[in-house]
C-alpha cells in the first residue's frame, strides 16, 4: 500500500497562524506572567536569563518573529525619579508593540536633596556619618565572624573566613574616606577600631595603626569627584521630581491599556546592603553618590528639605491616581518598605502606615 501523501506539502515556520507562533514564544514568557496578567506580589521576580535571551535572538529571525517576542520582551518595567529612566521611558513609548506588553510598573524611590548639592561641608557631613555606620557595621561583621572562627580552633590562630586581604583593605578604605571628611569639617578625627566594644585583641594589626596616606590621597579624589556628581545628578534629576515628569511618561506609556497593570513603590536599599560598596574605587565612587533611601531620612530631622521630601512622596498617591484617570486599571498597588509622612515630616516604618490626607485616600481607593 503506497502511504504517500504527494498532495501534502511541508510549509514554513513563518507560515504558521500568527496566534499558534504566539503561543509558541509565550513558552518563553516571564514567569510572573499569568494569563497575561502580573500579579503585585510577582513583581518583584526576575526575567529567567535563557528565557529572555531566546526571545531577543527570536526578535532577529524576521519581521515576524520581531513583531511577536517583543510583545514578551518588556512585561515589567523598573524605574527611578531620575532623568535616565525618564528618557527611557520615552524610548519604550516610541515602541507600540513593546510598551503593550507591559503588565507591571516597579518605581524606586531615591531621593537626592539641595543642600548636598549647594554645600560641600553639608554633603562631607553627610558622608562622615554614612562612612562610620559603615566601618562600625562591617566590623561588627568582623568580629562575629573571628568568634566563630575561634570557637572553630580554640588551640590555634583564627582564620577568619571571607576575610582576607581584599575586605580588610575595604575597611581601610573607609576609615581613609572617614579621615577625609574629619580634615575637610575639622572634626575629632575616628578612633582607629571605630565605636563598638569590641576587644582589641579580635582586630589584625593594620586596623589599630594609622590610615596610610596614600590611602587617604585616594579617598579624598573619591570624595571631591562624588560632589560634583552628585550636584550634577540633582540639578537634571530634580525637575523630573518635581515637576512629575516620569509620573507623566509612565502614563502614557500605559493610557488605555486593555488589561490591569500591577503598580509597586518601594525605596531603594538602605546603605546597610551595600556590604562591598568600599572594595574597590569604582564601588566607593557608587556608594558615594548614591540617592538616599526614604528609611535614611530620619537623619535629616532639622534640615530644610520639607518641601523635597513632599515632592518625592506626592508619587504614592499621584501615579496611581493619574493611571486610573487615563483610563487604565490597576490590577493592585503595593507601597512597599518605610514612607514619609508629608503632613508630620517624619519616618513610618511600617506598610502602608502613613496614611495620606482623607479626600486623596479616597482617590487611591477607586483605582483598585
Amino acid at each position: 500500500m503506497d502511504l504517500s501523501c504527494p498532495h501534502l506539502r511541508g510549509i514554513k515556520i513563518t507560515q504558521l497562524p500568527q496566534e499558534l507562533l504566539t503561543w509558541i514564544f509565550s513558552l518563553f514568557q516571564h514567569s510572573a506572567l499569568n494569563q497575561n496578567r502580573i500579579g503585585v506580589e510577582d513583581i518583584g521576580r526576575k526575567f529567567a536569563k535563557s528565557d529572555y535571551e531566546i526571545l531577543k535572538n527570536l526578535r532577529l529571525v524576521c519581521h515576524l518573529f520581531d513583531q511577536i517576542a517583543t510583545l514578551f520582551l518588556l512585561p515589567i518595567i523598573r524605574v527611578q525619579l531620575n532623568q535616565s529612566s525618564l528618557e527611557r521611558v520615552q524610548s519604550i513609548s516610541r515602541n507600540p508593540r513593546l510598551k503593550s506588553g507591559i503588565r507591571g510598573i516597579q518605581l524606586f524611590i531615591g531621593c537626592r536633596f539641595e543642600i548636598h548639592a549647594s554645600s560641600k561641608s553639608e554633603f562631607f557631613t553627610h558622608q562622615q556619618r554614612i562612612a562610620r555606620q559603615l566601618f562600625d557595621y562591617n566590623a561588627f561583621i568582623y568580629h562575629n565572624a573571628a568568634h566563630r572562627a575561634r570557637q572553630r580552633n580554640s588551640d590555634g590562630p583564627a582564620d577568619v573566613q571571607g576575610w582576607g586581604e581584599e575586605r580588610l583593605l575595604m575597611l581601610d578604605r573607609i576609615r581613609a574616606c572617614v579621615v577625609v571628611c574629619d580634615r575637610f569639617l575639622g572634626t575629632s578625627p575616628l578612633p582607629a577600631l571605630g565605636r563598638l566594644d569590641i576587644p582589641h585583641s579580635e582586630f589584625p594589626p593594620r586596623l589599630k595603626e594609622q590610615v596610610d596616606e596614600s590611602l587617604i590621597d585616594e579617598c579624598e579624589e573619591i570624595l571631591h569627584g562624588a560632589y560634583e556628581y552628585n550636584k550634577a545628578e540633582y540639578l537634571r534629576d530634580w525637575p523630573v521630581v518635581s515637576e512629575k515628569q516620569l509620573s507623566n511618561a509612565l502614563v502614557q506609556l500605559i493610557s488605555l491599556q486593555n488589561l490591569p497593570i500591577s503598580l509597586s513603590i518601594a525605596e531603594i536599599p538602605p546603605f546597610e546592603q551595600y556590604f562591598d560598596s568600599f572594595l574597590d574605587t569604582q564601588k566607593a565612587f557608587n556608594c558615594l553618590t548614591r540617592p538616599l533611601g526614604l528609611s535614611e531620612l530620619g537623619k535629616f530631622m532639622g534640615k530644610p528639605i520639607g518641601d523635597e521630601i513632599a515632592a518625592y512622596t506626592r508619587v504614592f498617591w499621584d501615579l496611581p491616581i493619574a493611571i486610573y484617570q487615563a483610563g487604565s486599571l490597576l490590577q493592585g498597588f503595593e507601597l512597599k518598605g518605610p514612607t514619609v509622612s508629608q503632613r508630620y515630616s517624619m519616618i513610618c516604618p511600617e506598610e502602608m502606615s502613613c496614611t495620606p490626607e482623607k479626600p486623596v485616600w479616597n482617590q487611591l481607593h477607586t483605582v483598585y
